[in-house]
């Protein structure tokens, strides 16, 4: 196969780190255009701390193979932070934070195939666009299901970050051929996603329970 790497001073760049890097910068700037209204004078601290710990937290789960799980969640556990110290509204900036995910996602994948010319990495490319164009759909429809009541911003991001813990299940799964840790902690995450989604749309838990005994 044909190599695309290159060095600087005897530093092997790969194609994986130059994509890597491409895709960082459209997630900054995807980031900073929907936050900007809202949050101009904070956003760009706020950007460079996310991409500083997504790094961190892929380094430290790089330890048990878990580099997407850890920075994943990492940099969602940082956000939440920044946030509930600036008093600003989570949910909101929640949802503006997912499309950087399928950016990096995107870019991170082809980076990858193009390092060592195997397709299993296009997969996270495909997920990436999947996402993407999951969040623009349900962005348009979600306010009119009938069964999420309240209509409360913050379906987008927990729907697809569900919809990203599905996929990456799967494909831990697909390497694995078995449920390991990787793809329980996946799992939880999913099941997590569906809860919040749930409570957030505002339906009667009891209600819910009794119609489904009565259907019975």
């Amino acid at each position: 196969m044909i190599s695309l790497n290159f060095s600087i001073n005897g530093i092997v760049i790969t194609p994986f780190w130059w994509m890597i890097v491409l895709g960082a910068l459209t997630a900054a700037f995807s980031f900073w255009r929907l936050m900007r209204e809202d949050y101009h004078q904070e956003i760009y601290p706020l950007t460079l701390w996310l991409g500083l710990f997504s790094v961190v937290f892929a380094w430290l789960g790089r330890i048990w193979g878990l580099s997407l799980f850890f920075s994943l969640t990492g940099t969602v556990l940082v956000l939440i932070f920044w946030l509930k110290i600036q008093k600003k509204d989570f949910w909101e900036a929640f949802d503006f934070f997912l499309p950087s995910v399928f950016y990096l996602l995107i870019f991170g994948g082809v980076g990858q195939f193009l390092s060592v010319w195997r397709p299993i990495y296009l997969n996270y490319c495909v997920v990436g666009l999947l996402g993407f164009f999951l969040y623009i759909v349900l962005k348009k429809k979600y306010r009119s299901f009938a069964w999420y009541q309240s209509g409360k911003v913050g379906f987008l991001a927990w729907a697809t970050l569900a919809f990203l813990s599905l996929a990456f299940l799967s494909l831990a799964f697909w390497k694995n051929k078995t449920l390991y840790y990787e793809s329980c902690l996946w799992l939880v995450l999913f099941v997590i996603c569906l809860v919040v989604i749930y409570f957030r749309s505002g339906r009667n838990l009891k209600q819910d329970f009794k119609v489904i005994f009565k259907k019975r």
